[in-house]
């Protein structure tokens, strides 16, 4: 199972990397960010997964990947109501300067 998951991901990554490379949309800062975080992730998680019980890890892998995806969530959630309010402002500035004419 962890085998597939891994060549899964390893899978995606590459497909995706190559369509924003071919794009041109690659952000090195973005990618230098992310290796220098994720290598040693990686290595750190190697490590921990031979000493750590498997329960305790499955908590905190599960922990983190709801954090990760409450952040995400609060982030999307923020981006839609900025470019709605905009639009609604937008809207009522236009009712408002068609009323006074």
């Amino acid at each position: 199972m962890v085998g597939t998951d891994l060549v899964f991901g390893l899978v995606l990554a590459i497909v995706g990397s190559a369509v924003h490379w071919t794009v041109g949309s690659i952000s090195t800062t973005v990618l230098f960010q992310l290796l220098l975080g994720g290598v040693p992730g990686v290595i750190l998680g190697c490590i921990l997964s031979t000493r750590v019980p498997a329960q305790k890890l499955k908590t905190v892998v599960a922990t983190v990947a709801i954090c990760a995806g409450l952040q995400l969530m609060w982030s999307g959630a923020h981006a839609y109501a900025a470019s709605h309010a905009v639009r609604a402002v937008h809207i009522v500035r236009t009712v408002a300067a068609s009323a006074t004419r």
